[in-house]
């Protein structure tokens, strides 16, 4: 009875295992980029093979536990195969169109804006069409079933915008599609949270008074703007790979703090203590406060 306990003891333990050094080198393969970050938003899908996984090993953990864990072995292989089949498919299927949202600008003066963002792609720039709104946004929709859902509120002159990822489950392999752009003319605060992922954030253009991003297995390549006064900036990231631009000629102080993560600093800046900040940065008025926070991943900033 002890020995078929401790049979059974290990061959859990082996099955976990596993599974953890399974996503261990999936993690490292994105971190060197082999891999996509957004290859999550396809992988997710295979989450009942854990349950097949787990019986498999009840059932066989008896007698043949040894075939139990190969067949683990050639489950989370196979799951990751196809999924990254699936990931590199192109063909954009005949049932997904586009859909437009405007929120007009008015007589605001400043806005908020949140977006909750999840599985797939997401741009973010300014407004080039000339019109006087806050918001201009592309959505592709699957069987008339739109992949954004947006609130809008207002207290005088200011506005707080609002948009979230809905209908995941509707979403072709590759995910939803979302095209951002903002108001430049007034000052906005953004706050973007986002998984499994790829964004690209062209603000260069924007007035943001502050910036917040929390993202979670993707990659995203962030440009900031020149700063008007100070622009309190925050970057959380999991299991993320960040390219993050500062203008030329702007005056940053950048405060890292990471946990296995690879950070590569332009030559611009200069280590003082914890913090690495231009030449310029103490006698400048106009200055970029940036907060970086990363656990797994890497992040460059030029």
């Amino acid at each position: 009875m002890a020995e078929e306990k401790r049979r059974h003891n290990n061959t859990g333990a082996f099955t976990w295992g596993i599974i953890l050094v399974f996503i261990g080198i999936l993690l490292l393969l994105q971190t060197f980029n082999i891999l996509p970050w957004s290859l999550w938003g396809t992988l997710w899908r295979f989450w009942p093979a854990i349950i097949i996984i787990i019986g498999v090993g009840v059932l066989l953990r008896h007698k043949y536990a040894w075939l139990a864990i190969l067949i683990t072995i050639a489950i989370l292989g196979g799951c990751l195969g196809v999924a990254i089949w699936q990931h590199g498919t192109d063909e954009i299927p005949r049932n997904i169109t586009t859909q437009s949202y405007e929120q007009p600008l008015g007589n605001m003066q400043s806005a908020e804006v949140n977006i909750d963002f999840t599985a797939g792609s997401l741009k973010v720039e300014a407004i080039s069409s000339g019109k006087a709104n806050l918001i201009e946004a592309d959505t592709a929709i699957k069987d008339d079933i739109p992949s954004m859902a947006t609130g809008f509120d207002r207290r005088g002159n200011q506005g707080t915008l609002y948009l979230n990822s809905i209908n995941q489950q509707y979403w072709p392999d590759g995910g939803i599609i979302w095209q951002v752009n903002l108001a430049e003319n007034i000052p906005l605060a953004v706050e973007i949270e986002a998984s499994a992922g790829t964004l690209k954030l062209d603000l260069d253009k924007l007035n943001l008074s502050s910036f917040n991003l929390d993202i979670n297995a993707g990659t995203c390549t962030l440009k900031l703007p020149p700063p008007n006064g100070t622009l309190n900036a925050v970057v959380r990231a999991n299991a993320a790979t960040l390219s993050i631009t500062i203008p030329d000629g702007a005056a940053a102080r950048i405060n890292p703090s990471s946990t296995v993560a690879t950070l590569s600093m332009s030559s611009r800046f200069t280590k003082n203590g914890d913090y690495y900040i231009t030449d310029n940065y103490d006698e400048a008025l106009d200055r970029i406060e940036l907060t970086i926070d990363t656990n797994v991943g890497t992040v460059t900033i030029k």
